[in-house]
């Protein structure tokens, strides 16, 4: 991990409309990334996804598991931590993978940015 902090704001419109600067910058520097609003992790190279996909005997997606785990506050960022593919189970999360994958659908395949640009934000105060 480097000293220096990498500004990483998940939820801004720039990171959703074009992620890869941010997430290649985070490879280089650092590839398991701590979310510290979201106490969650951000992990960058396949081959750490995979093993964490993998090794069930050692890592679970279940954080109350975790050493020092703190619910996070707030009801959308515990829903959100909650019901992510990435917070399933091995075997829910490759079951949806494949249902995803044939409908043949890229997320960021052509016009994805403009489409995503499109959703009209909405303000806590509405």
């Amino acid at each position: 991990m480097s000293s220096q902090a990498i500004e990483f704001p998940v939820f801004s419109l720039e990171f959703i409309v074009d992620p890869y600067p941010t997430i290649a910058l985070l490879r280089e520097r650092d590839p398991v990334h701590h979310l510290d609003d979201m106490r969650a992790w951000f992990v960058t190279r396949h081959e750490d996804v995979k093993r964490l996909l993998s090794d069930t005997d050692a890592l679970t997606s279940d954080p109350r598991a975790w050493e020092g785990h703190v619910a996070p506050r707030g009801r959308h960022v515990r829903w959100y931590l909650d019901h992510t593919l990435m917070a399933l189970d091995r075997d829910d999360h490759y079951r949806l993978r494949r249902l995803v994958a044939a409908t043949g659908t890229e997320p960021n395949g052509p016009g994805w940015p403009a489409r995503t640009a499109r959703v009209p934000r909405t303000s806590s105060s509405a």
